[in-house]
Order: C-alpha cells, then structure tokens, then sequence
C-alpha cells in the first residue's frame, strides 16, 4: 500500500482577543494590537516592563472598543482579569 505524504503549508498566527456579544450571544475573534516600535522605543518599554532581551515574542496591545459583526452592538473592552464589572 501507497503512504501518502503530506506537504505542511506554513501559516501565520496573529495575536488575538476573543469575547462573547451579550446581545447575540456569538463568539467573536478580533486581532490584537501589535505596536510598530523602533529600537530605543522597544527598550524602554522593555525596561519599564521588567521584560528581558531573552524573552521573545511581541509585546500586543488590546483593542479600547469593539463592534459585533453580526448585530453591530458596541462594547468598551476591559481586559478579563479586571476587577470591573462589565
């Protein structure tokens, strides 16, 4: 019998959010916010957030609002860990 082989395409993973629509119900995926930053600028923010040279990946900022796509409801975003009661 044949074997098969599978070629593996490589993709790109994005950073994202995702968040329940209250008013719909649906689940929603949005892309994080991942900041241009130039060299000094990543530094500082490195250095200010205790982050070390060694610790790879990208640093992702999380949208203020956010629209549903399918009933067009409007939300302020509060990050999941937050004390808030959104």
């Amino acid at each position: 019998m044949d074997k098969i082989q599978y070629q593996l395409r490589e993709i790109r993973l994005r950073p994202a959010y995702s968040w329940d629509c209250p008013d719909c119900g649906r689940e929603i995926f949005i892309r994080g916010i991942v900041p241009e930053m130039s060299l000094e600028d990543e530094k500082n923010f490195r250095d200010e957030h205790g982050v070390e040279l060694w610790e790879e990946g990208d640093f992702v900022l999380m949208p203020q609002e956010v629209t549903c796509p399918y009933c067009n409801a409007h939300f302020q975003c509060v990050h999941f860990s937050s004390d808030s009661d959104v």
